[in-house]
């Protein structure tokens, strides 16, 4: 055990509302310091400015900045997450001097939940890519007989804990800030699980075509005249597109898009595989992907698999999604100025990558195409010079 010295030199290092060593520390006018992630959340969740620790209120909403010597200091007693996935595994389940009990047993709870989460993950995704042989199922029952454990010793210790109060308020704040954190989490974790293997399958099978210098015939891809909706602007070299002033004395055919500013590929395909990449650099709204020759082109088009298409879009410059069943939010550290697409006909996969990095977006798997494909684009609307750069088409392999 510590001296006394010691131990109050941690807590002055302990944000009292997470309870855990300062993250990002800043200190709020009357002195008090605190997470910048915990405190935000308390601001912004209370009807009056003032300090969680003292009460004082704060005419103004403080500005909050990182106390860099604060952030030194803390920095080494911080673990990473894969560290803590580690020593939380390590716990013995039957010890006398465990981390649960103590008046923090809720925030315990949920910690040790999110450190099973993060153990599943790490080991199923380590097992995928890196071929090794770890058991999920293990972590996860390991986790459930932890959680049991600590319910009895939540049992136990009841007395203690009301007997215990004065940071009450705090841990349950704290509580609430972890149960929104973990509801998130779950949504990412369930989207992670589904793509992490088709993502690895995807990226085995390109870098084999790169790899070996497979022959792939090339195939010129270019913009559909016919389709295009009658706004959309198509360079003579039908490579660029984007969005203008209606153009008259278009024929009104069966193939043209009338409502959406939208337009096909001219070239279709309906067996092997292709990838093809769209620079979309100073872009803030477009819609790419592929779709099935039959699909729906008069009047409002409603993008999805149950449509026939399968695309990802942007909108507002940085709220990427999927068109599933439903829109399904996508996360990216990078703005990509230009996206992949590898489509597999015959294994029903479509994939969507950085095309200047590498990094995998999105995939949709098991799909039954059953007719000829054409790659989709969407440039939208532009107003006012904003979102008015092309789309631009390069090479499509098959």
């Amino acid at each position: 055990m510590g001296s006394p010295t010691n131990m109050s030199s941690k807590e002055l290092l302990e944000c009292s509302l997470c309870l855990c060593v300062l993250t990002d520390p800043v200190c709020t006018p009357c002195g008090h310091c605190f997470c910048l992630p915990c405190i935000s959340d308390y601001l912004d969740n209370s009807k009056q400015w003032h300090c969680p620790n003292c009460n004082e209120v704060f005419p103004n909403r403080p500005r909050l900045s990182i106390n860099v010597v604060l952030s030194k200091l803390t920095g080494p007693l911080r673990k990473t997450a894969l560290e803590k996935v580690v020593e939380v595994c390590k716990w013995p389940l039957l010890s006398a001097r465990r981390p649960h009990t103590t008046p923090t047993v809720p925030i315990a709870e949920r910690a040790l939940l999110l450190l099973c989460i993060l153990a599943v993950v790490i080991a199923y995704t380590t097992h995928v890519c890196q071929d090794t042989s770890p058991s999920p199922s293990r972590l996860a029952e390991l986790c459930d007989q932890k959680v049991g454990f600590q319910e009895s010793v939540m049992t136990a210790d009841d007395k203690n804990e009301k007997s215990i109060r004065p940071r009450q308020r705090n841990i349950q704040m704290a509580v609430a800030n972890m149960d929104k954190r973990l509801h998130n989490l779950s949504n990412m974790v369930t989207v992670l699980m589904r793509n992490v293997l088709a993502t690895r399958m995807t990226l085995v099978k390109l870098e084999g075509f790169y790899n070996k210098g497979t022959a792939l015939e090339k195939m010129d891809v270019t913009f559909d005249p016919d389709t295009a909706h009658p706004s959309l602007v198509l360079s003579p070299d039908y490579k660029q597109v984007w969005q203008g002033q209606a153009q008259p004395n278009l024929s009104d055919n069966a193939k043209r898009f009338d409502y959406c500013v939208s337009v096909l590929g001219k070239e279709g395909f309906k067996s092997g595989k292709f990838y093809y990449k769209v620079q979309i650099r100073e872009k803030t709204d477009w819609d790419l992907g592929v779709a099935r020759e039959s699909v729906k082109r008069k009047g409002v088009v409603v993008l999805g698999p149950l449509n026939g298409y399968w695309t990802i879009w942007l909108r507002n410059g940085s709220q990427y999604a999927a068109l599933e069943k439903s829109l399904l939010p996508i996360s990216l550290n990078h703005r990509p100025e230009t996206v992949g697409v590898f489509v597999d006909y015959d294994k029903g996969l479509v994939s969507f990558y950085d095309g200047d990095r590498g990094t995998h977006i999105f995939s949709f798997t098991g799909v039954s195409f059953n007719e000829t494909l054409y790659p989709y684009f969407s440039p939208n609307l532009s107003s006012g010079g904003k979102n008015s750069a092309p789309m631009i088409i390069s090479t499509l392999f098959l």
